[in-house]
């Protein structure tokens, strides 16, 4: 009965387990940002060209065509 009261309380887990889930979504975040930094330029890039593409299938200069 030590440390469960009297009359004795069911032990739950359940603020343990949520600080778990705090610490691994951080972690998860954390590691996402760091992928982040890797492709979201290139992302950017391939964006701008598309716009490019698209501004000069408008004015006729290249000929557009889905990708």
């Amino acid at each position: 009965m030590y440390g469960h009261g009297f009359p004795p309380r069911t032990y739950i887990q359940n603020s343990n387990e949520s600080m778990n889930r705090l610490v691994k979504a951080e972690e998860n975040a954390a590691k996402f940002a760091k992928k982040a930094d890797g492709f979201l330029p290139s992302i950017r890039t391939e964006a701008k060209r598309e716009s490019d593409l698209q501004f000069l299938a408008v004015i006729g200069r290249v000929e557009h065509r889905d990708v």
